[in-house]
């Protein structure tokens, strides 16, 4: 969502606006920050557990002093409320997980929020489906866009510079490599494919991208963290997402703009904007079905096929440029650009 927060106020900014932000902090080298004003409310001071709740309260009352407060996490008032994920989905996808008083506490500030909020923007079907399932929110309340990705960023790169890439993350030329960025490791699945690929002898490299990750398997890299991750996928032979709860997933469309097809679990929301070509799909739960699909994906570079995407537009039912997602975000909202000036 920080991604998405960014993206989302260049998008603005780029319309011709100069976005007022509210945030707990700003990193003042980005480009972006000179073309809105900032307005940090800062919770530093406060323990840990209570910041979300003051941050709720201080920044759903700027909704008083905007034409239009777009809130990426729970606000008390808001005109539009992103929903990309939400904490009872979380709990229930993640079900070896007890509640404790921090999540009945997350849970309560989401449902106010959904409440209170004009309109819901969902990031997914699956994620409006948990909206009204969990939570009681009335479809009417909720929109579907799809989140939007810097297709400049993310894209397709010649051959000579997928081998680069390769060489710089020290990746043999028969290596089969498959990608995995993950900053939540539980929630990413990164310990059933640990231990998957603790068992077989397939030549596959799992390069695992975020956070750091011990493992005694010498099928599994570590790179930390990647400034720009974009390279990993244009290096990879696929891309997995294995995760437990991904109520949409930008992964799987940012792997694809760079070329590279998925290997990717059958409850990761961004499955619904894919062509079945872009992916491989398979059970989180059952380890027989992840194997079967690395052997396909195996299989499929070993004999040469061309598994690379090389239109990923063709692969995706929707326009992910930030472009357009700010202009259906401010055409559900009954604005246009020279209103919202």
């Amino acid at each position: 969502m920080e991604r998405y927060a960014r993206d989302l106020t260049a998008g603005l900014v780029k319309c011709g606006l100069r976005p007022v932000v509210y945030s707990r902090g700003f990193d003042l080298s980005l480009e972006v920050f000179q073309h809105i004003d900032p307005v940090k409310i800062d919770f530093r001071w406060m323990p840990k557990k209570l910041r979300d709740v003051l941050f709720f309260y201080k920044a759903g009352k700027k909704a008083a002093d905007v034409d239009l407060l777009i809130s990426c996490t729970p606000t008390k008032e808001s005109g539009i409320a992103i929903c990309g994920g939400n904490h009872l989905g979380y709990l229930a996808a993640m079900s070896n997980r007890r509640r404790r008083l921090s999540d009945r506490l997350k849970i309560a500030l989401d449902r106010e929020g959904y409440l209170n909020a004009r309109l819901i923007v969902a990031h997914s079907r699956r994620m409006q489906k948990e909206l009204t399932e969990y939570y009681g929110v009335p479809e009417s309340r909720i929109q579907v866009i799809y989140p939007p990705v810097d297709t400049q960023r993310f894209s397709v790169v010649t051959e000579n510079a997928r081998r680069e890439a390769r060489q710089r993350f020290g990746f043999k030329d028969d290596d089969i490599v498959l990608a995995l960025p993950s900053t939540s490791h539980l929630r990413k699945g990164v310990d059933v494919l640990n231990a998957y690929f603790a068992d077989t002898s397939l030549p596959v490299v799992l390069a695992v991208a975020g956070s750091e990750f011990q493992s005694s398997n010498p099928a599994v890299r570590s790179l930390g963290y990647l400034e720009d991750i974009e390279t990993l996928y244009q290096a990879a032979d696929y891309t997995v997402v294995a995760s437990r709860y991904e109520p949409f997933g930008l992964v799987g469309v940012e792997s694809v703009l760079c070329g590279t097809p998925l290997l990717i679990a059958e409850n990761v929301g961004c499955r619904e904007v894919l062509a079945e070509s872009a992916y491989i799909s398979f059970s989180i739960d059952d380890v027989g079905s992840l194997a079967r699909g690395v052997e396909t994906a195996v299989a499929r570079v070993r004999n040469g096929e061309p598994t690379r995407i090389s239109a990923p537009d063709d692969a995706l039912s929707y326009d992910p440029s930030v472009e357009s997602h700010v202009s259906a975000l401010l055409e559900a909202a009954g604005l246009n650009v020279d209103e919202s000036r």
